[in-house]
């Protein structure tokens, strides 16, 4: 018997990919928001491009890491059941091709 294979869909590698890029970016912002609060003190040493960007560019990174993760969200969900489907289509496809297989060769009838 041939095993049973796993519907895939790609778009869940796109949402855990956005993700943790999303968690990323969001506790970069945090930290960011952090300096300019005030509460934390930093040497110009300590500041980096990624903080440079944050600073300057924060939120529109994030919206736009927001707007990707809701596409990615309903892309998986939406194509969910396609891929099930074709994941079963291509099982019973095999489980025929398995079962024709094992059957016994049956002699022409004269």
């Amino acid at each position: 018997m041939a095993r049973q294979k796993k519907a895939g869909n790609p778009f869940y590698v796109m949402l855990v990919a956005v993700g943790i890029l999303f968690t990323i970016s969001a506790s970069c912002y945090f930290v960011v928001a952090l300096r300019q609060s005030g509460r934390v003190e930093v040497s110009e040493a300590q500041t980096g491009f990624f903080f440079q960007l944050f600073d300057e560019h924060g939120t529109a990174v994030l919206a736009v890491e927001l707007g990707l993760l809701a596409v990615a969200t309903f892309a998986a969900i939406g194509t969910d059941e396609y891929w099930e489907k074709r994941a079963r289509d291509a099982n019973s496809l095999a489980a025929s091709v398995d079962a024709s297989a094992d059957a016994p060769d049956e002699p022409p009838l004269s």
